[in-house]
């Protein structure tokens, strides 16, 4: 895990200086090593965290003893050991190092981008064909390593980090048009667009190649939907099998490393399934727990948590967070995140990775991944729910019956949640069904130059998987990815998602929907495959929704620095609010109109970005 920079620049000039530059601005993301390679219109920088071959042999940039290819990697290829022996069966050897990042460069060398097919893992990198005079870029299947990049004054850049950019010169001008639909909507991390309007992130599943005259091809080498089998296995049992199998591989590969490995846990089903496999395939239950939790018993995960931690007699390394923390952590967080972010889980996270720092455990697997590839949200039973009732009635009873009991609702109130997602009125909800998002309080000129609402692609005949694929690949998933690698190279952690694995991903979205929720209960197949591995009470147990105190906070001990924000001259003066409007749905949050508190927290959010990205004169040393 590292950060990579560089530029092109047609006219030659010297660049060192500005790549160092911005370098400097990713520090933490490569503590331990750095390096710089020019070569006339272009010029690299690298900034590593030693996780493989930690010897300086591993350093990057790094060429082909020929000399024709160079590359600045960000990730990790998992399966490199695998490439590494087909590669020295093909006489593409020999190797002088044990890292991954040699095997990608002799893997392109080899095959050219072809190569992106064959790797497993998370990866954004950049590498320079002197022949070609041309730099090739590629990112994961599905953006779990960032790349941004930018024109600007004849030159290309590109940076794992915004800021990056920033501090060799690309101008930090609000993006109107996302801010619009993440204040609409509650859409972001959707498309190519960023919060400013002169950077784009290059997409999951995309490679570009940038000339020495600085043109750019972009090409998707990755398609979700290509690569979904819809098939019907013989029976639950082989398809739990199955299932199983491709966790335990994609968890067996993300254990290779040179360092320290630890998991993060909650209380739930994912990261209890994780940390079960993750011992099995170790051979060890001393593998470090870590996890973010809060005080108020009301929204604990902590009762769960020990109680797998006691079924496999580990100790947990707990991050409290208090109200006091928001305000004490938020410039960091927001330093790092760099965009508007999630809210206080988010901070929570933050935490995590930083207790992780001090035990001095530099990787950390977590479980993310499952809930939008086995419908494990309530949003998700619902469509199934839909669609279930276009079938035979006694089906449809029998698992409405299931969702009441699931969700703890009655038959009328399940009925018409069921007719909601029929007609689309739920879909700027919430996982809770609440609504997230307040447009009538913008203000009317910045409204009415608002985009249509953005279209999704729906690639599947199941309400189920496109919803599923909305979230997996556009919303829900694209944001938790950027919030956690902010997070975890924010204190120099390497975070790993071994449920993100493409083949399980691809497997899990082609099994049949009642394989994914059946007699109510959601991650169906999971629970049946997680049988004698997991404790009864952690596999049958139903979904919890996660909650945390931010709705009192915003409402309660933080009320004063809302206020503080939302009546301030600079907020009014951003000619997005109605600013009356604002105030007045405030005080009505403040009265107990708490369904949902994410839009309270775009607007502090928002304005803490302005103030910090925009407003400044120039983007200048890491806060910490």
């Amino acid at each position: 895990m590292c950060g990579i920079a560089g530029i092109i620049d047609s006219e030659k000039k010297p660049l060192n200086d500005n790549v160092e530059a911005m370098m400097a601005m990713q520090c933490h993301r490569g503590p331990d090593d750095e390096g710089v390679f020019s070569d006339d219109e272009v010029t690299l920088g690298h900034v590593r965290l030693a996780v493989l071959d930690l010897s300086p042999s591993g350093a990057q940039p790094m060429s082909t003893p020929d000399g024709r290819y160079t590359i600045v990697h960000n990730g990790e290829v998992y399966n490199y050991l695998e490439l590494r022996q087909e590669l020295e069966d093909i006489g593409a050897g020999p190797f002088r190092t044990q890292t991954d990042v040699e095997v990608i460069l002799r893997a392109f060398a080899t095959w050219g981008p072809a190569c992106l097919d064959r790797f497993i893992g998370m990866f954004s990198f950049a590498i320079w064909d002197r022949v070609n005079r041309s730099l090739f870029c590629a990112r994961d299947r599905f953006g779990i390593k960032p790349f941004y990049y930018a024109e600007h004054q004849g030159r290309v850049l590109f940076a794992s980090e915004l800021k990056a950019l920033f501090r060799a010169g690309v101008p930090r001008r609000p993006n109107q048009a996302i801010i619009y639909e993440y204040l609409t909507w509650g859409y972001y991390e959707h498309s190519d667009q960023t919060f400013f309007a002169d950077v784009k992130q290059l997409l999951p599943g995309h490679s570009l190649t940038i000339k020495a005259d600085g043109a750019i091809c972009r090409r998707q080498y990755y398609t979700l939907a290509d690569h979904v089998e819809q098939s019907t296995p013989a029976g639950e049992v082989e398809a739990a099998a199955r299932l199983l199998d491709l966790m335990q591989d994609a968890i067996k590969l993300r254990l290779r490393s040179d360092v320290s490995v630890g998991i993060t846990l909650s209380g739930g089903l994912d990261s209890s399934t994780l940390l079960a496999l993750t011992n099995a395939a170790s051979g060890t239950a001393n593998v470090e727990l870590f996890s973010g939790i809060f005080e108020n018993p009301n929204y604990s995960e902590r009762p769960w948590i020990e109680a797998m931690a006691a079924e496999t007699h580990q100790a947990v390394n707990f991050s409290v967070m208090h109200e006091e923390d928001v305000w004490t952590r938020f410039d960091r967080i927001m330093w790092h995140q760099e965009e508007p972010f999630g809210g206080v889980p988010t901070m929570a996270w933050a935490a995590l990775f930083e207790t992780a720092q001090h035990r001095d455990v530099t990787v950390l697997l977590e479980g993310s991944g499952l809930d939008d590839m086995l419908g494990g949200y309530r949003k998700y039973h619902l469509a199934f729910l839909d669609e279930t009732s276009r079938g035979d009635s006694e089906t449809f009873e029998r698992e409405l019956s299931g969702y009441t009991v699931a969700w703890g609702v009655e038959r009328e109130a399940a009925l018409r949640e069921v007719q909601q997602v029929r007609v689309g009125t739920s879909l700027s909800m919430a996982l809770d069904g609440s609504r997230p998002v307040r447009p009538e309080c913008l203000a009317p000129e910045f409204a009415a130059a608002g985009s249509p609402r953005p279209v999704f692609p729906a690639p599947f005949q199941s309400r189920l998987k496109n919803m599923m694929y909305q979230e997996f690949l556009f919303t829900k998933v694209p944001r938790s990815l950027r919030f956690q690698d902010r997070n975890s190279m924010a204190f120099s952690r390497e975070a790993r998602s071994p449920f993100l694995d493409h083949r399980l991903v691809e497997y899990c979205f082609g099994l049949p929907d009642t394989l994914a929720i059946h007699n109510g209960s959601v991650k169906y197949l999971l629970r049946v495959a997680m049988k004698n591995l997991l404790p009864d009470v952690v596999r049958t147990a139903p979904k919890r929704s996660v909650q945390t105190p931010q709705r009192e906070w915003l409402a309660g001990p933080l009320r004063s620095q809302v206020e503080s924000v939302l009546q301030s001259s600079t907020f009014a003066s951003r000619g997005i609010f109605d600013v009356g409007k604002v105030q007045e749905t405030y005080q009505r949050y403040c009265a107990g109109d708490q369904a949902n508190s994410f839009y309270v927290w775009q607007w502090v959010n928002l304005e803490a970005w302005f103030r910090m990205f925009i407003d400044p004169t120039e983007v200048t040393a890491p806060i910490r």
